[in-house]
Order: structure tokens, then sequence, then C-alpha cells
């Protein structure tokens, strides 16, 4: 987040939500990025932080998902919300367009696999037949 997190711009479920985005959206990251890698010190230690990216993911993502059962229109607004306006990892740094644009084309991250991030997170909370969120799904 190279330009900064402002928390009060959005609501707690909508921080939640973002959070839970941006994790998953790494791990995936670091995950393609480890497969590519020859070198094994290297791969080791991108390996350990895919991992520790998902562990992040995990707990916001069961955090979205406890107060998708409390507060299930409020989450929903979230979700609508914050998939709307997620990006591309890395994409939020202004002198890194031609490297996203190398990565996506490297096969590392790119629309596609955000699209899916943000169709599975939807589906693990059980919110993938909320009308609103048709357009963010893979159905």
């Amino acid at each position: 987040m190279m330009k900064g997190y402002r928390a009060d711009k959005l609501t707690q479920i909508e921080t939640l939500v973002n959070i839970a985005f941006f994790e998953q959206s790494n791990a995936v990251f670091c995950r393609n990025l480890e497969a590519q890698i020859t070198d094994p010190t290297l791969k080791g230690l991108v390996g350990k932080i895919a991992t520790d990216e998902e562990r992040h993911a995990v707990f916001f993502s069961n955090l979205v998902a406890h107060v998708a059962t409390t507060a299930r229109a409020e989450t929903v607004a979230a979700v609508v919300s914050r998939a709307a306006e997620l990006g591309l990892v890395g994409s939020d740094i202004d002198a890194y367009a031609d490297k996203v644009a190398s990565v996506a084309s490297a096969g590392i991250f790119d629309q596609a696999a955000l699209a899916a991030v943000v169709a599975d997170r939807i589906a693990a909370w059980g919110l993938a037949e909320e009308p609103e969120l048709r357009e963010f799904t893979h159905a």
C-alpha cells in the first residue's frame, strides 16, 4: 500500500473486506511467483512469504465470514464497494505500471487472477448467490 491507507474513509466492514482481498491477492501473487523461481534459496524465501500472506488472508476472511452472518446487507455492500475498486498487486505504485504489465504477461498475477481471488472469496463467504455480487462471481 504505497499511497497510504485511510481507514476513516471506509466502514469497518469495508476495511475487513479490503484487507481480506489484499492479503489473498498477495498470497496468490507470491505462490505464482514461487512456482516460477528456480533458485532454491529465493524459492524458499518467497514460499515463506506466501505462507505468511495465506495466514493473513485466512484471518481476515474469517472475520468477513463472521460479519456476513451478523450484518449480511452491510457485508454485501462492502464487498461490492471493495471489489469494484480493487487493483492488481503493485498497481498502487505509480512508477510500477510497466512492472504490473510484466508480471501479468509472465503469468504471475493479472486481471483473471484478481477476478478469481474476488470470486473465490465471495463464494467462501457464502455470498455467491447475492444478486449484487453476480458481476464478481464466475456464475
